[in-house]
């Protein structure tokens, strides 16, 4: 993902010469929704790091293209007089939105962690309420000892609510990303500048 921003910004400048910030920054936030879209759909117990990498890539895309680009349209709109403004209210923006997503993600998946080892702790005819349970390895160790044939059931359960935990995650990338497209498309078309062009009879003067 990283490796993708770096290539997109490192090329966005020419981009930007030749479309409307506000379709550059739709692309953008396009190519990210796929990527999150893409990850959500083949998420499952078996999914590897190569099955992630074409997702992967396309939210780096995606970010790659938004950055510099919405960086551009905040500071073609200040005056001169309100760019230290407009540059604190950037960077605080972006710090605030990146600690939001990091929390709110971070307690879902923890949470969706608690309640898959919640459907394994139900099972109270396999952990003796008397002894003292550390760490899911043991918990495991004792179903297995205690009752053999549901350990695998219990497994397969923590394994799905994983899966399910992490698929609620990019859904929620994916409606941010949804909501910034959608803004993206409100943003006013800039005007061409004019070329400034010399009278042939004053250029002899």
């Amino acid at each position: 993902m990283s490796v993708a921003i770096f290539i997109m910004s490192s090329a966005a400048g020419k981009l930007s010469t030749r479309i409307q910030p506000r379709y550059i920054l739709a692309i953008g936030a396009a190519s990210a929704l796929s990527g999150s879209l893409y990850l959500s759909l083949i998420f499952n117990p078996y999914t590897t790091i190569l099955d992630m990498f074409p997702g992967i890539f396309l939210l780096g895309v995606g970010m790659g293209i938004v950055f510099p680009h919405s960086a551009n349209v905040i500071f073609s709109v200040a005056k001169r007089d309100q760019q230290p403004d407009a540059s604190g209210i950037m960077n605080t923006g972006i710090n605030l939105g990146s600690s939001l997503g990091t929390a709110v993600l971070g307690v879902v998946l923890i949470l969706g962690s608690f309640s898959g080892l919640g459907l394994v702790f139900n099972n109270q005819a396999a952990v003796s309420s008397t002894e003292k349970i550390t760490g899911v390895h043991q918990l495991f160790e004792k179903l297995e000892i205690e009752n053999p044939g549901d350990i695998d059931e219990k497994q397969k359960m923590l394994k799905i609510q994983k899966v399910n935990t992490m698929k609620f995650a990019f859904n929620i990338v994916s409606f941010v990303l949804f909501i910034g497209l959608i803004i993206s498309l409100f943003i006013p078309l800039q005007k061409k500048k004019r070329k400034h062009t010399i009278d042939p009879f004053s250029s002899h003067i």
